[in-house]
């Protein structure tokens, strides 16, 4: 097998992905995109809903609730890029006013600490060194 770059064990087959025929796998294939794990339950339990939404409307035109259950799960779409798509909107963010206040907390002491020495070093000047020099000599 020719691959590009000429390099055989480069370039590995990527095994097909079964298209879910559940809904249970489905949202177990769509989870699997998320990230964030708070988003998690309340992305699946959401998608939840609308599949069986759209499941009991297949049913009430006549359908078998599991040819029902495998149209509703069709109709949503690969569930690898609905998966990334929600991963994308559902990724935690920062809390930059938290970010911001620590910081400022963090400068805040730190200037303080650099005042209180500089008082403490008006306050109580430090021993001539030389006359300690002198002792050990």
């Amino acid at each position: 097998m020719s691959t590009p770059g000429g390099c055989a064990g480069c370039w590995e087959e990527v095994p097909a992905v079964e298209k879910p025929d559940t809904m249970e796998a489905y949202l177990a294939a769509v989870a699997e995109q998320i990230r964030w794990r708070r988003a998690r339950g309340a992305v699946t339990q959401e998608l939840r809903w609308h599949l069986e939404e759209q499941r009991d409307a297949f049913s009430r035109e006549g359908r078998s609730i599991e040819e029902a259950e495998r149209l509703a799960v069709a109709e949503m779409g690969d569930p690898v890029s609905v998966g990334a798509e929600l991963d994308r909107l559902h990724r935690p963010r920062p809390q930059w006013g938290l970010l911001a206040l620590t910081a400022a907390l963090f400068l805040a002491g730190t200037a303080l600490r650099l005042w209180a020495a500089a008082l403490l070093r008006r306050a109580w000047p430090a021993a001539d060194p030389e006359p300690l020099r002198t002792l050990g000599a």
